[in-house]
């Protein structure tokens, strides 16, 4: 990546390794630098990290999200209008993206919220549209250093989906998928195995649509 102050080449920041892959695959790596960070906390850690030097280059986060409303269906791409944490903090993303774009907020948890009625407690609790585990975290640190930030969230779980409970435990501190810890939850619950192919046939399709977004800004 970039390091020059004089850059403003827009910094994709993916939390899985998996939502990087498709970004590259989408063909976006020849307008952007695509990083993956981490999950949960890792996204605020890499900004702080690598963007003191580099406020002028745009951030956007980007990725996976759960629903929280009936109204958002699996495989589709939102915008943050706002982003909020469950201590009741607010940020205003400070780059412009597309009017286009369905404008949500995005609230960020501590853990994976994994079953129909926690997800619909935390929408009545929160007064949020999606919830993720980094944007919080993100918003904060880009926020803090002046740097000009947005978030562009797929849905890969609506509402009513259910999550395997053990799911926060699937992906590594680097991004990377655990196939030990996925193997494991399949032998003690084989039917996770369709819960499985569920959110891969959404999440392959959500990052399309986030990477769709993302040309409609960059891609000249």
């Amino acid at each position: 990546m970039a390091n020059s102050r004089e850059s403003k080449k827009p910094i994709l920041i993916c939390p899985l390794q998996f939502e990087r892959r498709a970004l590259i695959a989408a063909g976006l790596e020849d307008c952007c630098d695509i990083v993956c960070c981490g999950p949960g906390n890792a996204a605020g850690i890499w900004v702080k990290a690598n963007c003191v030097a580099n406020t002028n280059s745009p951030l956007i986060l980007t990725g996976l999200a759960g629903g929280l409303r009936d109204s958002l269906l699996a495989a589709t791409a939102h915008v943050a209008e706002k982003v909020i944490d469950e201590q009741g903090n607010c940020w205003t993303p400070t780059n412009k993206l597309p009017d286009s774009a369905t404008r949500v907020t995005i609230v960020s948890t501590k853990r994976a919220i994994t079953t129909p009625q926690a997800k619909r407690e935390l929408a009545d609790r929160s007064g949020a549209d999606i919830v993720d585990l980094e944007s919080a975290n993100f918003a904060a640190s880009a926020s803090a250093i002046g740097c000009k930030w947005a978030i562009v969230r797929g849905i890969s779980d609506c509402v009513d989906d259910c999550l395997p409970s053990d799911i926060d435990q699937w992906v590594d501190s680097k991004g990377s998928t655990k196939p030990s810890a996925v193997v494991g939850s399949i032998l003690r619950r084989p039917s996770v195995l369709g819960d499985i192919r569920r959110m891969r046939t959404a999440s392959i399709a959500a990052m399309e649509a986030v990477s769709d977004i993302i040309k409609s800004i960059v891609v000249k």
